[in-house]
């Protein structure tokens, strides 16, 4: 059976050069709206957008 696909985590876009935080198909940075498939958790990998990476780390900060 297959793996179900995860709602949120890091993923990279064709057209970007970065990889963003996607939830819900939307990246946290705002500037991306299509979630790509292989989403990961890895937040410290530094291919990752910098407005999604300060975000993820407020929203983790909070909890």
């Amino acid at each position: 059976m297959d793996k179900p696909t995860p709602k949120e985590g890091w993923g990279q876009i064709l057209n970007s050069r970065k990889a963003h935080y996607f939830r819900g198909g939307l990246s946290l940075c705002g500037k991306w709206m299509a979630a790509p498939h292989g989403l990961d958790d890895n937040d410290g990998h530094p291919d990752n957008c910098a407005a999604c990476r300060r975000l993820r780390t407020k929203e983790k900060s909070h909890v």
